[in-house]
């Protein structure tokens, strides 16, 4: 059984369907508070008022205009630049329907804990989030 002990986690999700099955495969895990953001700017906000343990980041953020305004992987560049009021070493997950291999590849290089495709299976996304959070695939 994966525990989060009290742990927040931040879904980074703009599709509506995809975030809300992440945070019900979430929900199930004991000890989880989860935070949810539909684009960069408000996953900017929530990342510099509030203590956030763990990013899950879809890599395709529009913003309310439906035009990219900043991209997952210019999210996870500015964190990793210390840039947003969070750790530069927050544990990011990245959860994508892209099958970008570059884009996983500089995810990959600015240390992500996993990269996960859509749809994300139960399972997986839970052992990525205890690994994430604990180190390990208990």
């Amino acid at each position: 059984m994966v525990m989060c002990g009290e742990k927040t986690i931040l879904v980074v999700e703009d599709e509506g369907f995809a975030r809300k099955h992440v945070v019900m495969i979430l929900s199930k895990v004991e000890g989880c508070s989860i935070l949810e953001a539909v684009d960069g700017p408000q996953a900017t906000d929530l990342l510099s008022s509030k203590q956030v343990d763990l990013m899950i980041l879809d890599l395709h953020l529009p913003n309310a205009a439906g035009v990219q305004l900043v991209s997952g992987l210019d999210l996870l560049h500015q964190l990793r630049a210390g840039e947003l009021g969070a750790p530069a070493k927050l544990p990011v997950i990245v959860v994508t329907g892209s099958d970008d291999v570059i884009a996983e590849r500089i995810a990959g290089a600015m240390g992500v804990t996993a990269f996960l495709h859509k749809p994300v299976r139960a399972d997986t996304l839970r052992q990525a989030v205890a690994v994430a959070l604990n180190g390990s695939e208990s």
